[in-house]
């Protein structure tokens, strides 16, 4: 099997199982899966494709990223409000820390 169309069964894969999940689970959890179908995509075609697609690995942990935020944010009785602003000094303090200009 050419490994080409071993990379479009696999994404083929993977968008019937989001259209199953998106049959079977509630509402608010949608859009995380969504996310997550598509970074486990990119995954599959950058673990599947050798150095070709070594550029896929960077979508695969952006989208799995953000699939975990919008799990958070969708989460019901949560209330994402309180947290953000938190989120957003703490990935400043990670950029800054990571560029060594943390000032404490």
């Amino acid at each position: 099997m050419e490994k080409r169309s071993r990379l479009g069964a696999v994404m083929l894969i993977g968008l019937g199982t989001a259209m199953l999940l998106c049959q079977v689970t509630p509402a608010f959890m949608h859009g995380a899966f969504v996310l997550a179908i598509i970074a486990l995509s990119f995954g599959a075609l950058w673990a599947m494709g050798g150095e070709r697609f070594g550029w896929a690995k960077v979508p695969a942990m952006f989208f799995s990223a953000l699939s975990g935020f919008v799990f958070f944010v969708s989460l019901p009785g949560v209330s994402f409000r309180m947290w953000w602003p938190l989120l957003i000094v703490a990935a400043g303090l990670w950029i800054m820390r990571r560029e060594r200009r943390l000032l404490f």
